[in-house]
């Protein structure tokens, strides 16, 4: 074990809670053996994940710490939470600004649908199979834009709630399924032209106007 090993370091992220030991130990050159047998002979205790979920929010630790060392500890894990979230709406308006954009691209296509389907077929119309007329009927579709769509919403879907779990920067009992006064709200924010765009995509996937109420 080096001579020089900052133990005090160890410590603060040993008791912030966001990394493994394995983790801690790899970052500062230790074997987790070590950290697990100074955490003990010293009595450190993991508990301030709570805190650490508190400074991400508000920026600043609204209670005081038992001493120094601890406060540094939840301000050096609150920075690293604030950065991930700062990424996360980051990621999060670029996939707002494609899913426009889809969305803009779904309500052409809709719109225009017949002028783009007698297109395909002045184009292909000397063809000698309707292999190339298909492909193109298909990649100008609606069910396959949606889809796309649909695709792009899970990633997301995955990804954020993983990354942010590896952080530990949400309460492990706090998620609940969305209710219809969440979807409400949500849909409260919307523009009207947002509104539009959202029916035409629920129209499509539900097969038409009579089943894209619920």
């Amino acid at each position: 074990m080096a001579l020089n090993t900052d133990w005090e370091a160890i410590e603060r992220e040993y008791r912030a809670g966001q990394l493994s030991v394995r983790e801690i130990a790899q970052r500062f050159g230790v074997s987790h053996t070590a950290i697990n047998k100074r955490a003990k002979a010293e009595g450190w205790s993991r508990n301030l994940a709570q805190r650490v979920r508190e400074a991400v929010s508000s920026r600043l630790v609204s209670i005081e710490v038992s001493n120094a060392s601890a406060k540094e500890a939840v301000e050096t894990a609150a920075a690293r939470g604030v950065e991930v979230i700062r990424q996360h709406r980051s990621s999060l308006g670029r996939a707002h600004r494609i899913a426009e954009m889809l969305m803009a691209e779904l309500e052409r296509g809709t719109e225009n649908a017949d002028e783009i389907e007698a297109a395909i077929e002045a184009e292909t119309a000397s063809d000698r199979t309707a292999n190339r007329r298909n492909a193109m009927l298909k990649a100008v579709s609606l069910p396959s834009r949606a889809g796309t769509l649909r695709e792009l919403s899970q990633v997301l879907k995955n990804l954020i709630p993983l990354e942010r779990q590896a952080f530990s920067l949400d309460d492990p009992g706090s998620d609940e399924p969305a209710t219809k006064n969440d979807v409400r709200s949500a849909l409260s924010r919307l523009d009207a032209s947002q509104r539009n765009s959202l029916r035409g995509i629920a129209e499509a996937l539900a097969g038409g106007p009579g089943e894209a109420s619920s």
